[in-house]
């Protein structure tokens, strides 16, 4: 199942986490923990949005 994130409404770029490109795609692959995000920056207060592009997701 694919997926998108943004970080303040922008792709994460830099902030990407281990589960996503810079751009925000991902894939869910299995049961497991999955890094969307990592703040390069430093921890700050910013909005996370998380978009699922297939059809049956749970979360």
């Amino acid at each position: 199942m694919r997926f998108r994130v943004r970080i303040d409404g922008q792709p994460p770029g830099a902030d990407r986490g281990w589960d996503t490109d810079a751009s925000g795609l991902g894939r869910i692959d299995g049961h497991r923990l999955y890094q969307l995000v990592r703040q390069t920056r430093g921890a700050a207060e910013r909005s996370f949005e998380i978009e699922f592009l297939d059809a049956g997701a749970r979360a």
